[in-house]
């Protein structure tokens, strides 16, 4: 559900100021990538879960154990698929119950970088929002969600404003330079760090915009 359209609006000076702190998320996040490239089962590795789980608000949304093996299995058996978003949140939602909008996009952007990452801080900077629990038609509202997000991200990365964002991250450092990751993924640290601009928003972890839903669904098991 969309409250109202917003453009991404960042200026020179905003980044100035955003870019240093995305050193070691970076750093966290190529870690990540590199090694679910490697691995067949995820949930084996208890370093990468641990690792993941923290960069990306699984244990800041208290998921259970069970839940965590449940999602780290089925990123592994994903991996060869490369989902696209309905696909994994219909497949997370078969495995748990409940439909995980932004652990979805995660579990796909893991397998396609290209893809963006649904939470809080970045749906706030463009406008969007999910639907309430019991609204009607949620699964096909949460998509039209992703979709919307999706397709505003390719249009700043196409602009002369997204071009000079992603210009400007590569220019900061030789690693940021030297980095692999995707415009997407670029634009997505960025805005993810220019959180000062969303009010009232934990600065500690990924947010997750469906966990204080699911808290209040009594169907959901904790």
């Amino acid at each position: 559900m969309q409250i109202g359209p917003k453009e991404i609006n960042l200026t020179k000076c905003d980044l100035d100021q955003v870019l240093p702190n995305i050193q070691q998320p970076l750093k966290e996040y190529l870690w990540l990538q590199s090694r679910a490239a490697d691995l067949a089962s995820p949930a084996e590795d208890v370093d990468f879960c641990k690792r993941f789980a923290k960069f990306y608000g699984i244990y800041a949304a208290r998921r259970s154990k069970q839940w965590q093996c449940t999602f780290f299995t089925l990123l592994g058996e994903l991996k060869d698929r490369k989902p696209s978003f309905p696909d994994a949140l219909s497949a997370l939602q078969s495995a748990t119950g409940n439909l995980e909008a932004s652990f979805a996009s995660k579990l796909v952007a893991t397998h396609n970088p290209s893809l963006a990452v649904l939470d809080d801080i970045v749906l706030g900077h463009l406008g969007l929002k999910l639907p309430y629990w019991k609204s009607p038609r949620r699964f096909e509202r949460v998509i039209e969600v992703y979709e919307d997000l999706t397709k505003r991200i390719a249009h700043y990365i196409a602009s002369n404003e997204g071009r000079r964002t992603i210009s400007q991250f590569r220019a900061f450092n030789e690693s940021y330079a030297k980095a692999d990751i995707t415009d997407a993924k670029i634009i997505d640290l960025v805005l993810w760090q220019w959180r000062t601009k969303i009010e009232g928003k934990s600065t500690r972890s990924r947010g997750v915009p469906d966990d204080a839903e699911r808290r209040r669904d009594k169907r959901t098991q904790s």
